[in-house]
């Protein structure tokens, strides 16, 4: 078991980008495939295979803020069609048949999830809003990673 020491050290922070996809979304069950970008559109990580073009990434980041554009046309990601459900400038959460697409703008990055039955939109709508919380509290060493990561390219 850990010492006090550790237990201390490991409380200051929940991990990398690759735990806010594994453990915060595809973990709680809720989201089925998910990503972490940058307000740029990089990806920092996602689950296996799961890659958000630039363009799709550009458009959802312009419905933040455009919200009639987003009605209108809603969201078009891997070649499927969501549309707009409801849309603020932190959240976004589109369907399409009985999938959904969630998008939240946390500090310094955007969480985009699809969630499928028999996960209600409620419960997935949650989990992501909950970890951009978290992110936002600064639970998570997201801004190391980001120099790590940008390091790497």
């Amino acid at each position: 078991s850990m010492s006090d020491d550790e237990v201390d050290a490991n409380k200051g922070s929940r991990g990398s980008w690759v735990e806010i996809v594994e453990v915060g979304m595809v973990g709680s069950g809720f989201i089925k495939t998910g990503a972490v970008l940058s307000w740029e559109g990089v990806q920092y990580c996602g689950t296996s295979g799961f890659q958000v073009h630039k363009t799709e990434f550009d458009a959802i980041y312009a419905a933040f803020f455009d919200h009639t554009h987003l009605f209108r046309e809603g969201i078009r990601l891997k070649g499927v069609k969501y549309i707009a459900i409801s849309a603020n400038p932190r959240s976004i959460h589109c369907r399409s048949g009985s999938s959904g697409l969630l998008c939240t703008r946390a500090k310094d990055c955007v969480l985009v999830g699809l969630y499928k039955p028999p996960v209600s939109s409620s419960q997935a709508t949650m989990t992501i809003e909950s970890i951009a919380d978290d992110i936002n509290d600064g639970l998570f060493i997201t801004d190391q990673m980001d120099e790590n990561f940008l390091n790497n390219l």
